[in-house]
């Protein structure tokens, strides 16, 4: 099940009503029901947001019924999910205004770490995780280990592309 929560900036719906009905049509068929939830590292940071409650609150949700039916359950916290060809994605459209030589404003602090996964990667994270399923539930969360904050991403779209990018509280160029 992937969460409405896997699109960077992108509000999405609230899917806890939909997660709860498959949670519940896959708990009744009393069989060896492996489920895996994909929520995003929002509920995995330390700071509060309204998203972060959202996806947490799905989280325990997947909880309940792990410990209630014995489905195993795997939550697997992940980056932001990112496309090179869908066009509403949020680094296609920083992409092709680079390209384009518009102007960027990203609603992001410059100090933010950059935290996203491609489709090809988490297919191969998915496989891996089907292939060595382990027994019971449990949360594994896929962090990004390079660290890299937004204002780098930023220098050097500016560098290659010689677009003005302005962070956050910067003025809109």
């Amino acid at each position: 099940f992937f969460s409405g929560g896997l699109s960077f900036l992108a509000e999405g719906k609230d899917d806890s009503l939909e997660l709860n009905e498959v949670l519940k049509c896959a708990g009744e068929l009393q069989k060896n029901v492996k489920f895996i939830f994909l929520s995003s590292l929002d509920s995995a940071f330390s700071r509060t947001t309204d998203r972060s409650i959202r996806e947490s609150a799905k989280e325990k949700l997947c909880e309940f019924y792990a410990a209630e039916t014995g489905m195993e359950i795997k939550i697997v916290q992940i980056p932001w999910l990112y496309s090179g060809s869908y066009k509403e994605d949020f680094l296609y459209q920083i992409f092709e205004k680079s390209y384009h030589k518009e102007p960027i404003w990203l609603e992001v602090a410059p100090k933010q770490e950059i935290q996203f996964i491609s489709m090809p990667d988490l297919t191969q994270l998915l496989m891996r995780l089907v292939d060595n399923w382990k027994n019971g539930s449990g949360v594994l969360a896929v962090v990004d280990e390079f660290h890299i904050p937004f204002a780098n991403l930023a220098e050097e779209i500016t560098k290659v592309c010689g677009v003005q990018i302005a962070l956050d509280t910067e003025k809109k160029v």
